[in-house]
């Protein structure tokens, strides 16, 4: 998403490289909107997700602890694009940002 803050981006990708960290940003809709995965932790973090689901986020912690994620790190709440309301979401937000950044 164009929302995500590059910050949190840099964060990421820096804790999974260096020590190990799994970083993951719940979603307003129960998912998660990043994940970054350090290279020890295989595919099969993604196997047995509840996906499309209100807890999607916490089956997937669980799953990564399942898999041997020691440290992970939840980010900020961020807003997810994953249904088609979230498209028209997402650009009605990016409208009112454009129009108040003009005013």
């Amino acid at each position: 998403s164009p929302e995500i803050c590059l910050e949190e981006i840099y964060y990421a990708l820096l804790a999974a490289a260096d020590n190990g960290t799994t970083h993951i940003c719940p979603a307003q809709d129960g998912g998660y909107g990043m994940i970054c995965i350090p290279p020890c932790i295989t595919p099969s973090a993604f196997q047995g997700v509840r996906w499309s689901d209100k807890l999607t986020c916490m089956s997937q912690l669980k799953v990564l602890g399942d898999c041997g994620a020691r440290n992970i790190r939840v980010g900020q709440l961020m807003y997810d694009i994953d249904e088609t309301e979230d498209v028209f979401a997402l650009a009605s937000r990016l409208c009112r940002t454009r129009k108040n950044s003009s005013s």
